[in-house]
């Protein structure tokens, strides 16, 4: 069956594309049933010609965002963007290292390699031990929910830094729909609170021309399916219905790429620039 874009034509060469966002990018346990995951496989059909490069970046707190996409921006170098802005982030506290809001992958990175230290150690050896307190190396601090107009006030500035400093285009993506289940888990958790995170993901598309996902009013028209049962994390049905939104917002936005001369191509005009961002 051929999807709504299948007779478009695009660039015949090479697209890079970043997912940045909170952890429902990713699903434990299914490979291939998280959002981007679809959303990629179906831009692939749907540009059999075009070599689709790809990657998702954690988003662990707004206060990180700007930090976030100077990271991103200057290692993936990616063509399109989609930057999630979630109600979670509103709504619950979090506690987590600088490092691990600045740059999670980092932090990832030298978990694995600790693990794998510590399982050559001897458990009673002084490096051993030292190992164990590295919580104290790295302190961790509670993050409050932040408040809208904080959100409001830190989106704004990652914006304004990517539209003067990247040719990267974006697309907005708000928080999904809401269910009742997330009342456990969120004090702050309410329908009027996912709803005026979305308001403000659109007004913010509004005033930089970004195209925006809106991922809740999609879902909550849709109603208890795109729920895991008993829960607020999204069923697969969810994780493609949004695909299908995503999808279709990014294919415009591969076909709005200009040609990718010499003098267009990030991985040729950008990477000298990339290195006089300011910090």
């Amino acid at each position: 069956m051929l999807t709504a874009h299948q007779n478009r034509s695009a660039p015949a060469d090479s697209v890079r594309i970043l997912f940045l966002g909170p952890c429902n990018m990713f699903v434990e346990n299914q490979p291939g049933t998280a959002y981007p995951e679809v959303c990629v496989r179906t831009l692939r059909t749907t540009f059999p010609q075009l070599n689709i490069v790809w990657d998702r970046h954690q988003l662990m707190h707004p206060a990180g965002l700007l930090p976030r996409l100077r990271t991103s921006l200057g290692s993936f170098q990616p063509d399109i963007m989609i930057l999630n802005l979630a109600a979670v982030y509103a709504a619950i506290p979090l506690r987590m290292s600088i490092i691990a809001m600045m740059a999670p992958e980092v932090l990832q990175s030298a978990r694995a390699f600790l693990h794998r230290v510590e399982a050559r150690l001897r458990t009673d050896s002084a490096f051993a031990r030292l190992l164990r307190q590295r919580s104290k190396i790295t302190p961790e601090q509670t993050y409050q929910p932040v408040a809208l107009d904080e959100y409001q006030r830190l989106a704004t500035a990652a914006l304004e830094f990517c539209k003067e400093s990247s040719s990267c285009r974006l697309v907005l993506m708000g928080p999904g729909g809401f269910n009742d289940y997330g009342k456990n888990r969120y004090p702050l958790y309410s329908q009027d609170l996912w709803a005026s995170v979305n308001r403000m993901v659109t007004a913010l598309g509004k005033r930089f021309a970004i195209p925006v996902v809106n991922s809740h009013d999609m879902m909550e028209s849709f109603g208890s399916n795109v729920y895991l049962p008993d829960s607020d994390l999204w069923s697969t049905q969810g994780h493609e219905l949004v695909a299908r939104e995503v999808e279709d917002v990014v294919a415009g936005q591969i076909l709005a790429l200009p040609s990718r001369d010499a003098s267009f191509h990030p991985a040729l005009n950008s990477r000298a620039g990339f290195a006089s961002i300011p910090s």
